[in-house]
């Protein structure tokens, strides 16, 4: 039996193929978000790019009371849900057809 080494065209094609693995396995994942209790929780920068709003924004709608937060020591987070809401919320109608 034949030793194989890192130069065996076979070791090559295996390593090669990994890492074509991993790099769709990356781009498959780079927005996922976990769920948690079925529900999807949104950082704050996150929030701020999907509505193209600044932090202070948000700041306002939870002093307001217009937007529902978890907060731990340091970190804001927001229930898809409850950001689903709010905007549904804001949301005004058009008038004319």
């Amino acid at each position: 039996m034949d030793i194989m080494d890192k130069d065996n065209p076979a070791i090559q094609a295996i390593f090669a193929s990994m890492d074509s693995i991993s790099c769709k396995l990356d781009e498959l994942f780079k927005d996922y978000q976990p769920v948690l209790n079925n529900e999807r929780y949104i950082s704050e920068k996150q929030l701020g790019k999907m509505l193209n709003v600044c932090e202070r924004t948000l700041l306002d709608y939870r002093t307001q009371g217009i937007l529902s937060y978890v907060k731990s020591e340091k970190k804001i987070m927001y229930r898809e849900s409850d950001v689903q809401k709010m905007l549904e919320r804001m949301y005004v109608k058009a008038w004319k057809d």
